[in-house]
């Protein structure tokens, strides 16, 4: 057989074998014998596109979680946006709150009521120095359920604290019309996606105008006057905590004040079978009851204070 001849092998599919051929030939053939061979290979299967998560999966739902939170995001810039332009409440970043001494709680739905209490311990009485897991772990039911507001008032009796009921704050706007004190605040909040109503606890220190919840990333709102003008714009600080609710109302009102102690300067008129009680005395006995405040007893009384003279 001559030695530049082509043969034929049925295994290589008549591919040419180069080692017959010159160097300089080789050169000049290798294209095709390359060409030869990946025409005579069996086509590829196309590569298939990356398929997605199924809906029920981790990965949808991370993204379903993070596109909720960018649509908060997003609609609290919008509405803050719109306050700082027509005026009304602001919101201050949780970090510059915490260094006027406030304490600004992180966790969740299941724990609003001990950490909105435990904001109004440390800004009512910071000495006591108590912890916000000692709350939690004080108002936790062994049944499985959400703590409730008799839970609290317990907690803090013990601590020589009371949860005082204030029916007449019920409304937002007489809530942040009062400029002293330091409220737990209970909102009933409808949303499109729930058939049933939440309940969710937050702090409201009426002296510096903060409402305090404990979300991690929500700034805190700071009340403006305007604020206190209708309940229509006081309702709109409530609602820039939960941007995708349908309706948010304001349930109950209590304020933690220390145990009722009347002041010694104070003359307790004396209630005898000889003489009937005066209206002094009624307000008195509220005042000792905790129905009205030390304030509201000065307003309401007329011969309760010692002449002035015999103040110092």
């Amino acid at each position: 057989m001559p030695r530049h001849t082509l043969y034929q092998d049925s295994s290589q599919d008549s591919i040419p074998r180069l080692e017959h051929f010159s160097s300089s030939k080789a050169l000049v053939i290798a294209p095709a014998t390359l060409a030869a061979k990946h025409k005579s290979d069996p086509p590829r299967e196309p590569i298939p596109r990356r398929v997605a998560p199924s809906s029920s999966g981790a990965g949808s739902k991370k993204r379903k979680e993070k596109s909720t939170r960018l649509k908060k995001r997003k609609a609290q810039e919008v509405l803050a946006k719109a306050r700082n332009d027509d005026g009304g409440f602001t919101l201050t970043a949780r970090g510059k709150v915490r260094k006027l001494g406030i304490n600004v709680p992180v966790g969740n739905e299941y724990t609003c009521l001990p950490d909105a209490l435990h904001t109004l311990i440390e800004y009512l009485a910071p000495k006591m120095a108590i912890k916000q897991k000692e709350v939690r772990a004080a108002l936790t039911r062994s049944d499985g359920k959400d703590p409730d507001v008799s839970m609290a008032m317990e907690y803090v009796d013990q601590h020589k604290m009371k949860l005082r009921f204030r029916r007449e704050l019920s409304s937002p706007a007489s809530l942040f019309s009062t400029r002293g004190g330091t409220f737990l605040v209970r909102l009933r909040i409808v949303s499109d996606e729930d058939e049933d109503p939440d309940h969710h606890f937050v702090a409201y220190l009426a002296e510096p105008g903060f409402v305090v919840d404990n979300h991690r990333r929500q700034p805190v709102p700071t009340i403006d006057d305007k604020d206190r003008t209708s309940n229509q714009e006081a309702i709109k600080v409530f609602s820039s905590l939960f941007p995708g609710a349908e309706r948010i109302q304001l349930t109950s009102v209590h304020e933690l004040c220390p145990r009722a102690r009347l002041p010694s300067k104070i003359l307790v008129p004396t209630t005898t079978r000889s003489r009937p009680p005066t209206l002094d005395d009624l307000f008195v006995e509220l005042y000792m009851d905790e129905l009205i405040s030390y304030h509201e007893l000065l307003r309401s009384t007329v011969n309760i204070l010692p002449p002035v003279a015999n103040l110092d």
